[in-house]
């Protein structure tokens, strides 16, 4: 498999976008309820989305044609890594986050990420350690997640 990892433009928006949507829908209802699961739906928008595209924030990768994972890196965070659940376990979320934290580690020496139930223990295998616990309520849910870093060098 090669993992080459493109800057996203406004004509992998929407494909983008369904990723995002398709994968929250899949794997967050084993950890939160529906109403939290639409507003994670919500929290991606599609406007959120190709906002960050407009800035150059937004990578994906591949399989033939098809969008099958994204990355968003603003300065020392990396966001909305996704990767399609048909295409889980195959390298291309290690390859998104290897891709990410070089393009951190130019500038910055650690690396931050706001980490949903479903993803904690992938970055905690690379290395990423909960710096805390967060919790909001927001539409009247009370919404819980951690923020979890990774020096990456110093």
């Amino acid at each position: 498999m090669k993992n080459e990892i493109f800057c996203a433009d406004r004509r992998h928006g929407e494909e983008i976008c369904r990723l995002v949507r398709s994968t929250i829908l899949q794997k967050y209802p084993k950890f939160y309820s529906p109403q939290e699961v639409e507003w994670f739906v919500r929290w991606h928008s599609i406007e959120s989305i190709f906002a960050d595209i407009d800035r150059g924030f937004v990578y994906y990768v591949c399989c033939g044609d098809a969008v099958v994972g994204t990355v968003t890196v603003r300065g020392d965070s990396l966001s909305r890594l996704f990767v399609l659940p048909l295409y889980s376990q195959q390298g291309y979320g290690s390859a998104l986050l290897s891709f990410a934290e070089e393009k951190i580690e130019k500038l910055y020496a650690r690396a931050w990420i706001d980490v949903s139930s479903p993803a904690e223990e992938f970055y905690r295998k690379r290395g990423y350690q909960v710096e805390r616990e967060r919790c909001e309520e927001s539409e009247g849910l009370l919404l819980r997640w951690k923020e979890m870093t990774k020096l990456l060098r110093g």
